[in-house]
């Protein structure tokens, strides 16, 4: 109704007052302890003996897809030359996918040349949504959380990571703003593991080229 709130709706606002600020502690809590167990877990991927590139990837998404409760996780690299997206994991695909951003079809790729996240809480309702994939698989896509990632040190794009239908459960069947924090923060350590693991193997090539002399 218009008017002001009577002094019993005031009072009763009051009082719910300290049970919306727990909630919101609680919820602050849950994120960060997703995020302490995603930054320890990626992390460990970041030990120079990790030298395979294709391992640290498929380890990194079986971490974020299992702390962000994601069904499927992809991660796409950026191929400069081609000006292309390839998939260097991509669960329940059997081939790789490849997707130029000059088409631009598709949410990664979409992601990419904006270099924006895309959150989608119905991907059959966005036009942006290739179902081409969905049809061919079998598979129904229903939530989408994309996200670029950079290189730290030069800034550039290094790839797109994007997660598939959000499991259902407590906090929703949709990708949230703590879901996009959290691949935002850890993401940063994906570029950090991935630059390592080139700076070693060619680290790794010079001291051979050097032997060989």
């Amino acid at each position: 109704r218009g008017g002001p709130f009577g002094a019993l709706e005031v009072a009763e606002m009051r009082g719910a007052a300290p049970l919306f600020s727990l909630a919101l502690r609680q919820s602050a809590a849950s994120r960060d302890v997703k995020l302490a167990k995603a930054m320890r877990s990626v992390a460990a991927l970041l030990t120079p003996g990790r030298l395979e590139l294709a391992k640290v990837c498929e380890a990194w998404c079986r971490e974020v897809q299992a702390v962000l409760g994601a069904d499927r996780c992809t991660l796409f690299l950026y191929d400069e030359p081609r000006n292309q997206l390839v998939s260097y994991v991509a669960e329940g695909v059997d081939k790789q996918l490849t997707l130029p951003l000059d088409a631009g079809v598709g949410i990664a790729a979409t992601c990419a040349k904006s270099r924006q996240s895309i959150n989608i809480e119905s991907a059959y309702d966005d036009p942006r949504f290739n179902r081409a994939v969905d049809d061919v698989s079998g598979y129904t896509t229903r939530s989408i959380l994309a996200m670029p990632f950079e290189s730290c040190s030069s800034g550039e794009l290094m790839g797109v990571c994007q997660l598939l239908n959000k499991v259902p459960r407590s906090d929703g069947a949709h990708f949230d703003g703590d879901d996009e924090e959290i691949l935002g923060s850890v993401l940063k350590l994906a570029a950090l593991a991935i630059e390592n693991n080139q700076l070693c193997r060619d680290y790794l090539l010079l001291v051979k080229q050097m032997e060989a002399q």
